[in-house]
């Protein structure tokens, strides 16, 4: 069986609170929940190699292969993937590929690993991450934070879960959107972009997936789903009589979706809560969606979320926010000259 063998999360320690961007906003300050942000020296593809290395990456040999999953990768013309591949403790594998412009990004690479892996004792990295941008003061800025999350996929008796079966659907629909020039999201009206893309195609993904897969509700124990917001993911697990996790919704309030990497992190906090035996459903949504059910297959040592969400330093406002995105100009001091 192909599955899970070792997996990595890294959440930057700096947060920002939703009631200092109210405040900024001219509001109240009643805001509630905070998002982790990544620092000015951050980006999705350095965040993508802490992940790789809080997967145990030095504890592996070799590796055959290194995908990298973003939307926010530095460069829209060279191999991310490829550099990531370079920062190795051994000589870096000969496939590298970068998967970009989907939310399901990660998915995608992990189904397509699966059948690189699947028969030819192949190992492969999966790396996630995104650093994506709202328009400021904006309901979905307060909602969308910066993180990164890995997993190792492998063949073998030593793994944390097995992927048993996958199964997706392809839509297409304008609801979320961001073009090659555009610094912020654009996102068109909230109730037919949930409505009509992400709660559709939630309930038409699983349908899909219990058909060809032949399993029935009663043998999925959980499911993690990268919901634009919390309100949305606990309705939408309610119509199949399940709950989320309160490690899960913690996500949302403490570092907020972080685009590609927030369906796998959702993942890996169902998987570090399960017991060993239960059956895990990852819906991964964006333009269509992915559904992936892994099993959990032994216990994990040392779980990560916890203590990554807890590692935090807070922005003392707003403005310092802006000024680590580079969304306000500080005026340089120009510097004296000077003599040796």
């Amino acid at each position: 069986m192909v599955g899970l063998s070792k997996y990595g999360i890294y959440l930057p320690v700096k947060r920002l609170k939703v009631e200092e961007m109210d405040r900024a906003a001219g509001g109240p300050g009643r805001g509630k929940g905070e998002k982790a942000i990544a620092s000015f020296d951050e980006d999705s593809l350095t965040m993508g190699v802490n992940a790789l290395y809080e997967s145990g990456i030095p504890e592996i040999e070799a590796l055959d292969g290194l995908f990298f999953a973003s939307t926010t990768s530095p460069y829209l013309e060279k191999s991310s993937a490829a550099l990531i591949a370079e920062t190795l403790p051994y000589e870096a594998p000969e496939f590298t590929v970068d998967f970009s412009s989907s939310l399901r990004a990660a998915s995608n690479a992990l189904i397509l690993a699966k059948d690189f892996v699947e028969g030819t004792g192949a190992r492969v990295a999966i790396t996630t991450a995104d650093t994506r941008l709202a328009n400021v003061y904006s309901t979905d800025e307060r909602a969308m934070g910066d993180g990164a999350a890995a997993v190792i996929l492998e063949e073998g008796d030593h793994l944390v879960a097995t992927l048993v079966s996958t199964a997706s659907t392809s839509l297409e629909i304008l609801d979320t959107w961001r073009k090659s020039d555009d610094q912020f999201l654009k996102m068109t009206e909230p109730h037919f972009r949930l409505k009509y893309g992400f709660s559709e195609t939630v309930r038409k993904t699983f349908a899909q997936f219990l058909k060809s897969s032949g399993k029935s509700p009663k043998e999925i124990h959980r499911i993690a789903i990268n919901a634009p917001n919390a309100k949305l993911l606990v309705g939408t697990l309610r119509q199949v009589n399940l709950e989320p996790s309160p490690l899960t919704l913690r996500l949302y309030q403490e570092i907020g979706n972080t685009g590609v990497s927030f369906g796998l992190l959702n993942f890996l906090a169902e998987l570090e809560a399960a017991k060993v035996g239960e059956n895990i459903l990852w819906i991964d949504y964006s333009d269509g969606a992915n559904a992936l059910l892994f099993q959990k297959t032994t216990d994990i040592e040392n779980p990560q979320l916890e203590e990554a969400i807890n590692a935090k330093i807070y922005l003392r406002s707003y403005h310092e926010f802006l000024r680590l995105r580079n969304l306000v100009k500080a005026e340089v001091e120009p510097m004296e000259p000077f003599t040796s």
